[in-house]
């Protein structure tokens, strides 16, 4: 196996730990759990692989310089593709499971018995309302007339 194609196989599988550890973080795992350790681990370890080799690579000089930095570009892009497309696809399952949870939700929101308008108010009872108001001012009215001129004729 070539330096290059191990290399190629060490950037994908980075891309595949990375896309293992963003799925691990979005299913509620926290932090500090075991498997996040490991996946990071691994993921570091992998890297560190990858540059070992990539350095092995310029240092052996086969073929064209500008060449091996072309090619070393191409492959970084097309793990980068490889594991933002990974990360789409998490994504649209995400988003369709929150959907689905969303809708199950919302069948315990739908209304027993639809509200309807009154035909008629009953209360306050504006009639009624106004005639004791008044009666209760003519009743002041007589008991102050009748007070006032019981005070003149006291009086005089």
């Amino acid at each position: 196996m070539s330096n290059t194609t191990l290399a190629s196989t060490l950037r994908q599988l980075i891309a595949q730990y990375q896309t293992d550890l963003a799925a691990v973080l979005s299913g509620g795992v926290g932090q500090n759990a075991s498997q996040v350790q490991s996946l990071r681990l691994r993921i570091k370890a992998t890297q560190e692989q990858l540059k070992a080799v990539e350095a092995e690579v310029r240092s052996a000089k086969q073929g064209d310089q500008s060449l091996s930095e072309v090619v070393g570009r191409y492959e970084q892009l097309d793990a980068e593709r490889q594991f933002a497309l990974a990360m789409l696809t998490s994504t649209m399952q995400s988003l369709e499971q929150a959907r689905s949870n969303s809708m199950a939700r919302r069948l315990f929101v739908v209304p027993y018995v639809r509200p309807a308008l009154p035909e008629s108010s009953t209360y306050p009872n504006r009639p009624l309302a106004i005639a004791t108001v008044g009666g209760a001012c003519l009743l002041l009215w007589v008991i102050a007339l009748l007070l006032g001129r019981s005070i003149r004729e006291h009086l005089a």
